[in-house]
């Protein structure tokens, strides 16, 4: 366990919240700054507030709102990690929300996860604070 992962706390919340209004927010804001595009769509509330979807939010224990991401139904077995957002780069913060997400993933009966990422992204992603170990969910969770 990293220091990282005693000091949070990843749990299901309404994406409606204020917190996650603020974080989704930010989220989209970075979005434009660097691609010129929206994190959210328009079917964003239809696509997390589904049956077998949900929205995380990692948080101090202390309550602050660090982190959020969630899962979507891509189809039957797959799910999508979509909204990943980070106030906290380089931290462990990505591995605890994705650790979660895989946990959840399984329980909703996925067996596979889709992770989507803008061209000039990716490589960021995968070697910073998404997946430091270079393995990716969709690896662990098959």
């Amino acid at each position: 366990m990293t220091p990282t992962e005693m000091f949070v706390v990843a749990r299901r919340e309404d994406p409606c919240s204020p917190d996650a209004a603020a974080l989704l927010d930010e989220l989209d804001a970075t979005m434009a700054l660097f691609y010129g595009a929206r994190g959210r769509g328009r079917l964003f509330h239809e696509d997390i507030h589904s049956a077998r979807s949900t929205f995380l939010i990692v948080r101090t224990m202390n309550g602050f709102p660090l982190a959020c991401g969630a899962l979507r139904r891509s189809d039957y077995r797959v799910a999508e990690v979509a909204h990943l957002y980070s106030r906290a780069a380089k931290s462990g913060i990505g591995a605890v929300l994705l650790s979660r997400l895989e946990a959840d993933a399984a329980a909703m009966g996925y067996n596979q996860l889709l992770l989507r990422t803008h061209k000039a992204n990716r490589r960021r992603v995968l070697r910073a604070q998404w997946f430091p170990s270079g393995q990716s969910p969709i690896q662990r969770l098959l």
